[in-house]
């Protein structure tokens, strides 16, 4: 059924509305040719390393860029809403504060998730698990793109917000010095981005992660994931809709 269909269905117009709108910009602002771009350059890359170097990498890259890019992207959509004065206009529609969250991560997210399987299929061909790597990237993309709602309510300047989530985002990645054999420590289980790492990585490499990490990886994943969504619930409306206490 096609999405215009769907926007006209009584079971759920507001979020199938959102949804394409919401597709409509993305591909206006240039975000799928920015994918292509960058999924593009990362197949070449990889499909000129060695072997040992490629299965290293492929999960890493699918990590840090399809997967958490959307946290960059959604504070860059949700401020050109608030200077184009889009918020105003959507909230005072029947719209939903939970539609208009799950159009912009399913939107998001179902971005990361074709550009994620397009790189490891051109990069190896379909010798990993994809089931896996849809779960993995999936909810990778869903948590980031929730933590970047809630981490956009305090900000009005992009280059402000981008500078911030770039902090944001290196302090995150502390984990991925266990990945990469640097360091290794139980602690970077409180940072979100190991259940992540091991979610898709587990879908290239699973002699490496044992069962039972694998469950661990998927509970400590949807607990963030069910965190992050409960605090874009209590800031986005108290930050962006009421602008009050915002940052500059």
């Amino acid at each position: 059924m096609k999405i215009s269909a769907l926007a006209n269905s009584p079971l759920f117009p507001r979020f199938a509305a959102a949804f394409q709108n919401d597709l409509r910009l993305q591909f206006r602002h240039g975000f799928y040719y920015v994918y292509l771009v960058l999924a593009t350059i990362y197949v070449i890359i990889l499909r000129v390393l060695p072997v040992s170097a490629r299965d290293l990498l492929l999960p890493l890259i699918i990590f840090t860029d399809p997967a958490i890019a959307g946290f960059y992207f959604i504070g860059a959509i949700v401020l050109l809403e608030r200077a184009d004065g889009t918020q105003q206009a959507l909230f005072i529609t029947p719209l939903r504060l939970r539609d208009y969250f799950l159009s912009k991560v399913l939107s998001l997210s179902t971005l990361a998730l074709a550009t994620s399987l397009a790189i490891a299929l051109f990069a190896v061909g379909p010798v990993f698990n994809i089931l896996a790597l849809i779960v993995g990237v999936t909810l990778t993309s869903i948590l980031f793109v929730t933590l970047g709602l809630a981490f956009v309510s305090r900000f009005k300047v992009l280059n402000f917000y981008l500078f911030s989530a770039g902090l944001a985002v290196a302090l995150m990645s502390l984990p991925l010095l266990g990945f990469l054999n640097i360091w290794d420590s139980l602690l970077f289980w409180l940072f979100p981005t190991q259940p992540c790492l091991v979610v898709i990585a587990a879908a290239f490499r699973p002699e490496s992660y044992p069962f039972w990490e694998y469950i661990l990886a998927m509970v400590v994943l949807l607990a963030w994931i069910a965190g992050a969504w409960l605090w874009a619930s209590r800031w986005y409306p108290r930050y962006v809709l009421e602008r009050t206490e915002e940052r500059p």
